[in-house]
């Protein structure tokens, strides 16, 4: 079977969305290597431009510049002749008559995550064409059922048409000198974009949370991530008095971020428009509870008293309570993280990704 992978970004993005086709391409690679597959080639409209190999994998990137993604994409498709087209996102839909018609025989599956296929006009107003095309698709792999769900109703097409490809992470090194719970202070992380689009992510909420904490426990917050929003987080955390408690460290690379994990004591994102939320499996592997919005594919994947805490959306108090019974139980926090990295090993590994994709791939075989 010869895979085509068509992506917006993936190994020179930041976010979610971006771990899972870096994540795709890496499983990819590993079921070419198995002999499970053909060729597979990788096009992200986004990357920087040029070839790379990735695990086998010829990538190729072509710096935002759509007309090259184009007549690259059509010299692809004459080339490989593509068994398999995967979709990483609904904006490059509009592309799929162009493929369909030089390779009238090829399967098509649509990766989608979460609000860009919810319907949700608070988050993203879906255009006419985007279910009408959608609906030429054999296929759509969500990240989690209630994106599965909303997209189904969205646009009107049938929930026997999804598969899940849930999110997977890789496990940290073992670090028995890490500090965390050393010294009485709660440490609290998040990690998040702070762009105007990811209002959502509940940075706000946590920030109006945190005087009634830290009137009552001592606590440090460390949010990573940035965005056109973080000057005006950063001067509502001055307004809120919380100089010296928070701090905004921006984009980091992946060793920083892993000390960051280690650091902490909790993570914390009451998101309201998570699909899935791979960062409560990044807390997990480093055997972190979580707090986290009751709300959207984060409720689906924490379980509320077992490996994590959840709280209403947009509710500074219900934040403020769940961290405060963080900080007072330290046995719950050990529980909650212990449960939560036992749950990451048990269905969210690397390998049950590429698996899981394996019987996708086959799924679509004519």
């Amino acid at each position: 079977m010869r895979v085509l992978f068509l992506s917006l970004d993936a190994l020179d993005g930041v976010g979610g969305i971006q771990r899972f086709n870096t994540r795709v391409i890496r499983a990819l690679g590993e079921l070419q290597a198995a002999g499970r597959l053909g060729e597979v080639t990788s096009l992200s409209l986004w990357d920087r431009a040029g070839v790379r190999s990735v695990g086998g994998v010829r990538h190729r990137g072509f710096d935002r510049r759509k007309t090259a993604f184009v007549a690259g994409l059509v010299r692809e498709v004459l080339r490989l002749c593509p068994e398999v087209v995967l979709w990483g996102h609904v904006l490059l839909l509009r592309l799929l008559p162009v493929v369909k018609l030089l390779a009238p025989r090829a399967r098509h599956a649509l990766f989608v995550h979460g609000v860009e296929v919810w319907g949700d006009p608070r988050y993203r107003r879906v255009p006419l064409h985007e279910p009408l095309l959608a609906r030429r698709l054999d296929k759509v792999v969500s990240v989690s059922r209630v994106t599965a769900e909303r997209m189904s109703r969205a646009f009107r097409i049938g929930e026997d048409r999804f598969s899940l490809l849930p999110n997977a992470v890789d496990f940290p090194p073992a670090d028995p000198s890490s500090p965390r719970s050393g010294d009485g202070e709660l440490r609290i992380l998040s990690v998040s974009r702070m762009s105007s689009k990811d209002t959502y992510k509940g940075i706000g909420t946590v920030l109006r949370a945190l005087p009634d904490v830290i009137a009552r426990t001592p606590l440090s917050w460390t949010v990573v991530g940035d965005g056109e929003l973080r000057t005006s987080w950063e001067d509502q955390a001055r307004q809120l008095g919380l100089d010296g408690v928070v701090r905004f460290v921006g984009r980091v690379d992946d060793g920083e971020l892993e000390r960051w994990y280690r650091w902490a004591d909790v993570f914390v994102l009451p998101s309201a428009g998570e699909g899935f939320g791979i960062v409560y499996l990044e807390a997990w592997a480093h055997g972190l509870p979580v707090v986290a919005a009751r709300a959207g594919g984060a409720a689906e994947v924490v379980e509320d008293g077992r490996t994590g805490l959840l709280v209403e959306p947009e509710s500074p108090p219900a934040v403020a309570e769940a961290l405060l019974r963080l900080a007072r139980d330290g046995e719950l926090r050990a529980r909650l993280g212990t449960a939560g990295r036992k749950v990451v090993e048990a269905r969210y590994t690397h390998a049950h990704f590429r698996d899981r994709l394996a019987e996708i791939l086959q799924s679509l075989r004519r």
